[in-house]
């Protein structure tokens, strides 16, 4: 059994994504012996290893994944909690005052 260290997309395995700390391979795919070693080398497209050994069952492993909380991810352009509060008189001001 193998865990994701690094989140990639699969090409052998119908563009399965797979994220980081999920095992591999995902159930109902089964990787030849050379394609787990390419993912755990740096002899594959990204350059580095995606994916390293564990101790843990498949099955052990499938209920981590399935337990492992979700957060929210904010992107660049959401505004900061100062920016937010401002109205836009407020920023205008602000700018005026920088000149």
């Amino acid at each position: 059994m193998y865990k994701v260290i690094k989140a990639f997309t699969d090409k052998q395995d119908n563009n399965h994504v797979y994220f980081s700390g999920e095992p591999y391979p995902r159930k109902g795919y089964a990787p030849g012996e050379d394609r787990i070693a390419e993912l755990a080398g740096s002899k594959n497209k990204l350059g580095y290893p995606l994916i390293v050994k564990t101790t843990s069952t498949p099955e052990e492993a499938h209920e981590r994944v399935l337990e492992v909380p979700v957060e929210p991810r904010t992107g660049e352009n959401s505004p900061k909690p100062t920016e937010a509060k401002r109205t836009p008189k407020e920023a205008r001001g602000k700018a005026s005052k920088n000149k």
